[in-house]
């Protein structure tokens, strides 16, 4: 019933004009992660005093070749989770408008494979369930996403596994060598 709720507040609030800018950050801004470890991202959402916001929701862009999300995401303090049609738990409600600066999720990446990978955020055209809904009606006119730069290192160990390898090739050929002389 809830969900119904927020659904039918949310296609009220989007028939309504739009205002408002807010600025959404993953943090840290650079960082890196072993293949088969994981790394923490916050998304931090900066509101404008002229509005509030009662509810976001948003989607991840990431290289699904390179990283995946581990679990579900973890909403910030100020926010109540709801079942997000696309399943990625992106999207929280509030009991009353806020401004200001506010952790909306913290997120796991798990490093799948050696890489460089551009995350970013967005927002899907006429998904109405994502966005940042105002109070008393609207949604943000304009969002601001800065994203991140995250690299995928090999595994610790294959480096040295390599290397290790080629020098017991070279020894092994070395002492052949010496054998036949």
């Amino acid at each position: 019933m809830k969900q119904l709720a927020l659904w039918l507040s949310l296609a009220v609030l989007s028939a309504v004009p739009a205002h408002g800018t807010v600025i959404v950050t993953l943090l840290p801004a650079a960082t890196s992660v072993a293949v088969g470890d994981g790394v923490q991202l916050d998304v931090v959402a900066q509101f404008g005093a002229e509005d509030s916001v009662l509810a976001w929701g948003l989607d991840l862009l990431l290289d699904p070749a390179l990283l995946a999300v581990s679990g579900t995401p973890a909403l910030g303090p100020s926010w109540i989770a709801f079942a997000t049609p696309d399943g990625d738990g992106l999207g929280g409600v509030a009991l009353s408008g806020l401004t200001g600066s506010h952790l909306l999720a913290s997120l796991t990446l798990v490093g799948l494979a050696p890489g460089i990978v551009q995350l970013g955020l967005a927002v899907t055209p006429r998904d109405r369930t994502e966005g940042f809904a105002l109070d008393p009606s609207g949604f943000a006119s304009g969002v601001v996403f800065q994203g991140a730069t995250l690299e995928v290192l090999p595994e610790p160990a294959a480096p040295a596994l390599l290397a290790l390898a080629a020098a017991l090739a070279g020894g092994l050929r070395l002492w052949q060598r010496a054998r036949l002389r």
